[in-house]
């Protein structure tokens, strides 16, 4: 690919802007507060250079020119979107503005692509690189629709590398082959939209999944801003931002929240405008502080925007482009009710009542809500105008981060409508729950029991659900029609009602039964003390003593989860007849309530015993396990042992989905072990398609665990694609795969070992070999006599997962793992192979297997013996 294409992609990687982009470039530094990023600089500089500014569909765009005829910039942006009237119309502006995006070109069936503006880190826990993490992504923007279509590449060389591949192939410049090799080189890096058909050629490509939503979330959370910005200045026109109001993006700030926007107001200019703009329309009280931090901000566009909008509270100005009335348009934009503030004033679906119409209802005024046709009795209006506000309330509190919660209680403390929404929602927590059934109790306890547990409440209440009580406390209002109790929650938790005397003892204990009496005890102790875990362990062991599994049962459904985890592992440990009943109350559980505090080792001890004694569970509980590199590998390889080989792929390709662990770690040897042995298994499955493609998923990381390379050879192999087979046998060779006599005669590999490039590329090595060979050795003295041969066992590095049925050929092994020095069972596999003497197995310093079954239970069929 010859001529200006070459010139562009090669000018990407020189670098250095053109003379002609240089003065633009310093203005959009100063409009937006820091340098554009140098990619896009370079983009365009070699743009220019070439005198074309296509590729294929793609027409790149230069960097706009900013407004000259306003001295404040961000009023001449707004002017500039009211008169546009080109595709996409106002809203390019605006969305660009909002969600800190930078255009690259636009395409030929419509729409254009931007680059993000700021290199934001992905939203995971670090784990990344740091190129990765500094990406910058490409979006798509759907010109008809006037829509940000969503994240298209994870950066613009993948973006530029998709749009040649397209031109390459429509100027007939790439064969077919060619271009399914470029595609697959960029799996995980691109996801387009119809403007780049990649389904047509590869429906099963796997498409860049964005984990750095930032931009997204920004363009979302203010398209209403950008509707009524947009020019909308008739009531009938600004409706349509009840449509694009998302209210989970934007509500009510707490003063946490407060500090942090306007903190990010120098570092980000969407946040800025987003911040100031929504305090103007809504007329939030923190608009001077927005204000008064713009003016120092190093954005041109920030400090613009901010002095734009004092204009306009001043009355300085009462024209905003085409919106000739200021003070009016801002009426109208009030009136639609989005204001958090007065959520009751929305219908559940966004639109309907405003807060005018609420406020005539109060003053006594007929309200005429969906559904209830006018002449209705004031008190059905009442009701519906009831029913409405809950609605909005509860979309509020739904939307309010879980650490949010006490400040809204503290808020609303006089307000029943909001403490029992917000009680609702607290009542699905684990810990509120168990906190809830003390509270309940405390009318059964006195003396040093009521004391007991009220320190233990003090100390541990929730802030949100003390903000709950207090309110409660304020209101005389005792809540009790908001939560569903079992019967057994209404009353003393020992079972027998109220306290047997003042001392506090639990009911029961006049019985004079012992194992009574230790139970209430026990059970009295799990109420004052409800996130300890030794306390329903305790309870478990003596009930499970007692043979009391019903009751076992019920702990399980209501213990905390780390202690109901391990009390179902103890059973599993002893092949307990009830271990699959158990297991089933386990998964029973709210995923919520599962317990994402579960320890990892619990998660595989539960899956071991699942293995032997609930097979039929297996699914369930692997779809419950966290996120853990180390956990799903260890899980994945006891599912292989336990020949359940479509719950053990499931397992892999979760664990292939998550971010690439650090270099240097265990994890991430686990994680490439993992990838080897999904490979193996795939194939082994006759799913050679599925192979390959996690063959492509593992290039770009097969370096660090050149196994990879042997199994990719046989995936490529099995469809058909001996080219890449042969590439990835070069690449063994080439790293020093340790198994290369094994990939040799590996029978996987089908036609390709007897390609004369195939033999060529081993010769090198024979020749290496034989030289070694020479050399004269010191075995070690022997472990095994009369010369007969002897079954020994190798440590590979990962996972283990199973080998292929044998063939008549020796089957290599392709198995990888982790050299854990702690000998855990998931980082360590044994392969069974035959020496010809011992002195040959002890000349390559392999360990003897224990016992002839340590190799099959590791589902790993024993070697023939290797040829001569």
């Amino acid at each position: 690919m010859d001529g200006p294409l070459r010139q562009v992609l090669v000018a990407i990687g020189r670098g250095g802007p053109s003379p002609v982009q240089a003065g633009q470039g310093a203005d959009e530094a100063e409009a937006w507060g820091e340098a554009h990023s140098a990619e896009l600089l370079q983009l365009r500089a070699a743009v220019a250079e070439a005198g074309r500014d296509q590729l294929g569909d793609l027409t790149f765009l230069p960097s706009p020119p900013l407004p000259s005829d306003d001295p404040n910039l961000f009023a001449g942006l707004i002017a500039r979107a009211h008169a546009s009237t080109g595709a996409g119309g106002g809203s390019v502006v605006l969305a660009e503005l909002f969600a800190g995006l930078s255009p690259i070109g636009t395409l030929a069936g419509g729409g254009r692509l931007w680059l993000e503006r700021y290199a934001i880190g992905a939203s995971s826990d670090g784990d990344d690189d740091d190129a990765q993490a500094l990406a910058r992504q490409v979006l798509h923007h759907d010109d008809e629709a006037r829509l940000l279509a969503g994240v298209v590449a994870d950066g613009l060389a993948s973006q530029l590398y998709l749009a040649s591949l397209y031109a390459a192939r429509a100027a007939d410049q790439l064969s077919p082959a060619g271009f399914a090799d470029g595609l697959g080189l960029l799996a995980h890096k691109v996801a387009p939209t119809w403007a780049f058909p990649i389904d047509e050629f590869d429906p099963e490509f796997t498409r860049y999944g964005s984990r750095r939503p930032t931009t997204m979330i920004w363009y979302r959370r203010a398209r209403w801003l950008q509707h009524v910005l947009g020019g909308a200045a008739d009531q009938a026109t600004l409706e349509r931002a009840r449509e694009l109001f998302d209210p989970a993006s934007n509500t009510r700030l707490d003063a946490e929240a407060v500090e942090a926007r306007v903190a990010g107001m120098h570092q980000a200019v969407p946040t800025a405008l987003y911040a100031m703009w929504r305090a103007y329309l809504w007329d939030e009280p923190e608009l001077d502080r927005y204000l008064a931090q713009a003016r120092t901000a190093p954005a041109r566009l920030t400090r613009d925007a901010g002095a734009l909008i004092d204009e306009l509270r001043r009355g300085v100005r009462t024209r905003l482009g085409a919106i000739t009335d200021v003070p009016a348009w801002v009426r109208r934009v009030r009136a639609l009710g989005l204001d958090p503030r007065h959520a009751s004033g929305r219908e559940a679906g966004g639109g309907g009542t405003t807060t005018a119409a609420v406020s005539a209802a109060r003053a006594g005024a007929v309200l005429v809500a969906p559904g209830i046709t006018p002449g209705v009795a004031p008190v059905d209006a009442a009701a519906a105008a009831q029913a409405t506000r809950r609605a909005g309330i509860e979309r509020e509190v739904a939307a309010t981060p879980r650490r949010g919660l006490a400040d809204v209680g503290w808020r609303t403390i006089g307000d029943g409508t909001y403490h029992r929404v917000l009680l609702t929602r607290l009542a699905g927590d684990d810990e509120v729950r168990a906190q809830l059934r003390a509270l309940d109790h405390l009318p059964a306890l006195t003396g040093p029991a009521r004391a007991v547990a009220l320190r233990e409440l003090a100390v541990s209440l929730d802030p949100a659900l003390e903000a709950v009580l207090a309110g409660a406390l304020v209101r005389a209002d005792p809540l009790d029609d908001v939560l569903e109790r079992d019967a057994d929650e209404q009353v003393d938790l020992v079972g027998g009602g109220a306290a047997a005397d003042g001392a506090g003892e639990p009911a029961g204990a006049s019985a004079g039964s012992e194992l009574e009496l230790a139970l209430g005890w026990l059970r009295q102790a799990q109420v004052l003390a409800p996130v300890d875990a030794e306390v329903p362990l305790a309870l478990a062991a003596m009930l499970r003593r007692h043979d009391r599994l019903d009751d076992l049962l019920g702990l399980i459904a209501e213990a905390v989860a780390p202690a109901a985890a391990q009390v179902v592992v103890s059973l599993g440990e002893d092949d307990h007849p009830r271990f699959a009943d158990a297991l089933a109350v386990l998964l029973a559980r709210p995923a919520a309530r599962a317990g994402s505090d579960v320890p990892a080792s619990a998660w595989a001890e539960l899956v071991r015993h699942a293995v032997r004694l609930a097979p039929e569970r297996l699914a369930d509980l692997a779809a419950r396990l966290p996120d853990d590199v180390d956990l799903l590998a260890e899980v994945a390889f006891r599912l292989i042992r336990a020949e359940r080989r479509e719950d053990a792929i499931t397992v892999y390709d979760r664990l292939l989905g998550l971010p690439l662990p650090p270099a240097g770690t265990h994890t991430r040897r686990n994680y490439l072990g993992s990838i080897n042995n999904a490979c193996i298994q795939a194939y082994s499955a006759g799913d050679v398609a599925l192979a390959a493609r996690i063959a492509d998923h593992a290039q770009p990381y097969a370096r660090e665990n050149p196994y990879i390379y042997h199994s990719a050879a046989c995936a490529y192999a099995g469809v058909g694609d001996l080219r890449r087979a042969m590439t990835q046998v070069r690449l063994a060779i080439e790293h020093d795969y340790e198994h290369l006599a094994r990939l040799e005669v590996d029978p996987d590999l089908g036609e390709l070992r007897h390609w004369p490039e195939f033999r060529a590329a081993f010769a090198p090595w024979h020749l290496e070999r034989d030289r070694a060979a020479a050399t004269p050795v010191t075995a070690p003295p022997a472990r095994a006599v009369d010369g007969a041969p002897v079954e020994v066992a190798v440590a590979v590095e990962s996972p283990p997962a199973a080998a292929p049925e044998p063939a008549p050929a020796p089957e290599p092994d392709r198995d990888a793992a982790s050299d854990d020095p702690g000998g855990e069972v998931a980082t360590t596999e044994f392969v069974r192979v035959v020496a010809a003497t011992p002195a040959d197995a002890e000349a390559a310093s392999f360990e003897l297997a224990p016992t002839p079954g340590d190799a099959e239970a590791a589902h790993v069929e024993p070697m023939p013996e290797p040829m001569p």
